[in-house]
């Protein structure tokens, strides 16, 4: 990464363009008045000087390949130590598909005796910015860890040109096949390398790179950057054309490979900057949301019943507490209260499994539980789990249960319209799922979010458009798609197959009870396609917003911008699930990782054109081989 493509700051000649333009303003002002009283003051020397800004990058990388001895392959995924789930994105809405398992398993790895995570973390470490603050390192002094950086990360180091051959960088193999580093990871890049560069990926590796970014100077609005610069089939082995998601049999050289669409990734706020999505810290208090409307079948009415207590019973104890309540038939019942998973039970043989879908109430009624509820715990996490096979609809009334009301006001947070008790936008055809409806909703799920209840969707059903009318698909798509954008937090929407519940339910846990915001979860394709779009990722400053990274515009009321002088990291975390994936032999893909970044004062976040914006950084390159 170079200093031309991390550092972005204003134009001096624009912005002295822009102070000559008001002077001359002044002047012409002033043109024809009268000077009643005359006198002459000097003020000499005077200067006015463009403000900086300027964005410093460093970064810490892992990657795992089955050589460090620190763990070993558990047998039973949900008893692993540490845990990559087999999500297998589905949609560009950032909705996970959680539905396959013959071609995906979990990477799920138990720690060998006397080891610990940090242990497993200093063998996997890899590549560090800076890595050592000697101009002239010896071999030993590279651990692929990063350093601390003392004193003011604006004047260090001094000289940032380019920084991805600085000597502070972790050093490579050199040209002789001589490996610089005595670390567990000896590196194997070359200075001026890609900042990942992996060849011979297999499945079930993976790795993670924490960036760690500061503006300084001044306040600025930023934005993750990046593009795709190569996808290539690199021919074609005898196995790999064997394999029936092999989408070149025919060894076309111009066809691209699988590897991108298969490699899944996942982003986040690093907080702590530690290069681990951290596992949830403290108290959760959860409240499940159920679908008993009337699309949902006998045996699809069993299996989601057993698939939900499998998620429950999946829960950490003593941290954790959750409830239930169920939504249907134009009614809410079945609230049950919050308690240790091993006491919760979710009955669904009683429901009625009849109507429509009342799901803005559900999801009102739910966080005044989670909230409200005698065992509800003040500074605990809260976090509403909505499972449903499709979208709201619902009459133009106000629910109850257990005491709550939905609307719980007369206000538009929960609903469309102020200065009433019910619900506005119901369609008048009660079947059909309409935009008024899911606007409504939306609204309801925003309010809920704002207020900091995290909010998680399940979309179990198999028609994703079911009942949406034609204005409804044109506007959201599908069904996931909406969950995704307008009810669920960024990075926690799902889907799943009601009979893969079940055998799902460490997966959900897994990616649900987090401490730390996902904002993106998907393949690398998906990453990167997102990535290329306008100025990038808009990200926030302030996570306490509902700012959503995805979906929102970059100038919503609710992003921030990031304050100056301060440290703040972004993780992007890529693995090739476990599979056959032979179709992934040989492939290779590129791409470029960056940052963007503007002013805080006198811009609203919308960003300016992308063509400003073209200097993501360091290409990044990962190779596929499987046997």
């Amino acid at each position: 990464m170079s200093e031309d493509n991390n550092t972005f700051e204003i134009s001096r000649r624009k912005t002295l363009a822009a102070l000559g333009t008001i002077g001359a303003a002044s002047a012409g002002a002033g043109l024809g008045t009268s000077a009643w009283f005359s006198d002459t003051e000097s003020f000499e020397d005077n200067t006015i000087t463009a403000g900086e800004l300027d964005l410093k990058v460093d970064w810490e990388e892992h990657y795992y390949d089955g050589g460090a001895e620190s763990v070993e392959i558990a047998s039973n995924p949900e008893e692993a130590d540490f845990f990559l789930p087999a999500l297998e994105p589905q949609q560009m809405s950032a909705t996970v598909n959680l539905a396959s398992r013959t071609r995906v398993r979990p990477i799920a790895l138990n720690f060998t005796e006397g080891s610990d995570l940090d242990t497993f973390w200093e063998e996997t470490a890899i590549e560090a910015f800076p890595d050592v603050e000697s101009e002239e390192p010896d071999a030993g002094d590279y651990d692929g860890q990063q350093d601390e950086i003392e004193g003011d990360i604006c004047e260090y180091p001094a000289d940032l040109d380019g920084v991805l051959s600085h000597p502070f960088r972790t050093g490579g193999a050199l040209d002789d096949g001589v490996t610089i580093g005595e670390g567990p990871n000896p590196q194997t890049t070359k200075p001026g390398d890609s900042l990942v560069s992996i060849s011979d990926v297999k499945p079930g590796d993976f790795g993670e790179v924490t960036l760690s970014f500061h503006l300084c100077d001044n306040p600025g609005y930023v934005w993750l950057t990046g593009e795709l610069t190569e996808n290539l089939e690199n021919g074609l082995t005898e196995p790999e054309a064997a394999d029936p998601e092999e989408d070149d049999a025919m060894g076309d050289e111009e066809m691209e490979g699988e590897l991108l669409d298969k490699i899944l990734t996942r982003m986040w706020y690093d907080g702590d900057c530690d290069n681990q999505l951290d596992e949830l810290e403290g108290e959760l208090d959860l409240m499940i949301a159920v679908d008993v409307s009337g699309s949902i079948k006998s045996d699809e009415q069993t299996a989601m019943m057993e698939g939900i207590n499998e998620f429950v019973n999946q829960l950490p104890g003593n941290d954790v507490q959750v409830g239930s309540v169920n939504f249907g038939n134009n009614e809410i019942t079945g609230l049950q209260g919050l308690t240790d998973p091993g006491d919760l039970s979710v009955d669904l043989t009683g429901a009625d499994f009849a109507g429509n879908t009342p799901m803005p109430a559900a999801i009102d009624i739910a966080d005044q539980a989670v909230r409200n509820d005698a065992n509800a715990r003040d500074g605990a996490e809260k976090a509403v789990v909505v499972f449903t096979d499709g979208g709201p609809n619902y009459q133009n009334d106000q629910y109850s249960a257990g005491g709550y009301d939905a609307p719980r006001d007369e206000t538009a947070a929960f609903s469309a319209e102020s200065g009433n008790n019910t619900y506005d936008n119901a369609d008048t055809e009660e079947a059909t799922v309409s935009v008024p409806e899911m606007e409504e909703t939306g609204i309801v799920a925003d309010t809920v979010r704002d207020a900091g209840t995290r909010i998680a969707t399940i979309f179990v059903g198999g028609d994703e458009q079911d009942a949406m009318t034609d204005d409804a698909i044109s506007m959201y798509g599908t069904l996931p798609e909406f969950l995704g954008a307008e009810v669920a937090s960024p990075g926690f929407s799902f889907t799943a197959a009601f009979q893969d519940l079940e055998d799902l339910s460490t997966d959900l846990v897994e990616s649900i009870v987090v401490s730390e915001e996902v904002f993106f979860i998907g393949t690398l394709g998906q990453a990167l396609e997102r990535l290329e779009q306008g100025n990038g990722i808009p990200l926030d400053g302030n996570l306490d917003t509902a700012f959503d990274e995805i979906f929102d515009p970059g100038d919503d009321a609710d992003r921030e911008p990031f304050a100056a002088g301060e440290t703040d990291c972004i993780a992007m975390e890529w693995w090739l699930p476990i599979n056959h994936g032979n179709e992934v032999q040989g492939d290779s893909v590129g791409f470029n990782l960056g940052f963007y970044t503007e002013q805080a004062r006198h811009n609203d976040g919308a960003g300016l054109p992308p063509e400003n914006t073209s200097a993501p950084n360091g290409t990044t390159t990962v190779e596929g081989n499987n046997s």
